[in-house]
Formats: C-alpha cells, structure tokens, sequence
C-alpha cells in the first residue's frame, strides 16, 4: 500500500521556517503595535500567567528543534530551580521538544540528562546522522530512560506525532502503555521522513506514523485549563506563522546556521553556550512576567 505524503510537508521537515528555502534573503519587519497597546497587552499577559502559576495550571510546549535540544536543558533546569516547573507541570513536545517533556518528567538528574545528551552529540558528530539518527537516540532512550518512565509521564508528557493515513493528521499522545510504548512515541516524534533512519515513517501503534513537528510544530498542552507557555530553541521573529512562542533565543546566529546544527551537532563549547543561553532566557522570562520570586534556596 503506497502513502501519499504532501510535498509541502517533506519540505517543513528539513526546515520548518518556508522564508529559508529560498535563496532569497528573508526580511522579517513586524508591524508594531502602539506603544500604550502593546505595554496594555504585556501588562495583561503577565497578569495570566501569574495567576496560572499560582493556580498551579501552567504548563510548556517545545517545538522542534533537533541536535538544538540543550537549549531546552537550559531552559527546564532554570525553570525547575525556581519551581515554575514542577514533577506534576505538564509538558507537551514535538521532536526535540518531547523528548524534554519526557527527560523532565523522568526524574532523572538534570547534569545525568545532559551527559549523556553530549554523548550522543558527540557520536552523532563522529559519525553522522543522516539515516542513523533513529538508532543512536534508540540507543539513548533506552539506556537513560528508568523503568517506570511511563508512569510518571501519563497526563504530564505530550508528546506530539503525525499519523500518515489517509492523509497527515497530528495527534498528541498523552497515555502511554509501558516503557517501550514511551520510547516509541518519542522515536515517531522525531522521525523526519527518509532522513531519521532512511524510511518514511515507522509503525507506531499499528498505523504509518512520523514527526510530530510537520503538523504540530510547537503543540500546546491538552488537558482541560491549562495556560501553555510555547518555547523555541529559534528566533522567535523568523517563525512564519503566528505561534505566540514565550522563549525564544536572540537573533544570535544565522538561521541557515541553527537549521545546520539542527541535524548536525555543533560542537561542545556550542552546545554548551546554547544551554547557559536557555537557562538565561528562562529567567528573563519569569522576570518578565513576575514569576521568579520562588527561587529553591
């Protein structure tokens, strides 16, 4: 049986951001808002998530962002050190994003996760990751990941797929059976058609599944009143669509150069500038919305 993928979709899963296939170069020149508007607006944004915090109903939704992954690290560690993100804060993911939804909720040691993240990057830098990718983060999963990794992520870890037929649809997975359940959801969450381990797709639950990015980028939580705060490990201002993302990286790097790294690791001092750079952006943002008070001495 043949499945019909959409072009477009394929071509989202090299780069998610349509401006950069070009060879044009891409001018991004937002219409700003009035200054009294947007400080009104701010003012009022910050007031809900507050609140959310407080109500304990705040949650996080990571984007994609493959080999980008430590800039997710950074975030999460700075985030858990202010109890802004807790063991029963609900993560939602897609690709890169869910696998730190997962990491978080695992209980594993932040400096445990991020060793052995390096290892990996370090493997994939030696030896590549074009049709390798899915055995190497297999290989990972199933080394770091605690026997219980299910439990403690039902209701609390979402992880975003896209199921193939009949035609691509995104799903967020929730519910997860068992270990090696989890660890497929994760694996299908970053499975970038023919490029993760040279196939279209893999068989998650029964059904032709892939990426979760390519239909749901950076997905919200699902579970009844919650207010999800979207992360990025890109620019937020060079996202095409409208994504209302909360942390973002500064405009530091080209973004031809993130998308580089995205599938190539960069090197340690990189990746660990990308880290410290989320753990900075984290606390800009709970500074911003008056949220960084309860610091764990």
């Amino acid at each position: 049986m043949k499945f019909l993928v959409d072009r477009r979709l394929l071509a989202q899963a090299v780069n998610p951001f349509p401006a950069c296939r070009s060879r044009k170069r891409f001018h991004f020149r937002p219409r700003a808002a009035p200054l009294d508007v947007a400080t009104s607006q701010e003012r009022q944004q910050c007031s809900i998530v507050a609140e959310a915090h407080k109500r304990g109903t705040l949650g996080f939704g990571f984007s994609a962002g493959g080999l980008l992954f430590p800039y997710y690290l950074g975030i999460v560690q700075t985030l858990r050190e202010l109890n802004i993100i807790t063991d029963t804060t609900p993560l939602a993911g897609a690709s890169a994003g869910s696998l730190i939804a997962a990491c978080h909720h695992s209980g594993l040691p932040p400096e445990q996760v991020k060793e052995a993240c390096f290892v990996l990057a370090d493997n994939c830098r030696r030896k590549g990751t074009r049709g390798r990718l899915g055995s190497v983060l297999s290989q990972f999963l199933h080394d770091l990941l605690p026997q219980d990794v299910h439990e403690r992520c039902n209701n609390k870890a979402f992880v975003a797929v896209t199921r193939a037929w009949p035609r691509p649809q995104g799903e967020l997975i929730s519910q997860f059976h068992s270990r090696e359940d989890l660890i497929e959801a994760l694996l299908t969450s970053c499975h970038i058609p023919w490029w993760f381990e040279g196939t279209l797709g893999r068989n998650f639950r029964g059904a032709l599944h892939f990426d979760g990015g390519l239909t749901n980028f950076c997905p919200a939580v699902t579970a009844p009143g919650i207010l999800t705060q979207r992360v990025t490990c890109f620019p937020a201002a060079r996202l095409r669509r409208a994504i209302n993302i909360a942390i973002s990286p500064p405009e530091q790097y080209d973004l031809n150069v993130l998308l580089g790294w995205a599938f190539q690791p960069a090197e340690e001092a990189v990746l660990e500038a990308f880290l410290e750079q989320g753990r900075r952006d984290a606390l800009a943002w709970a500074e911003a919305n008056g949220v960084a008070s309860k610091a764990v001495e």
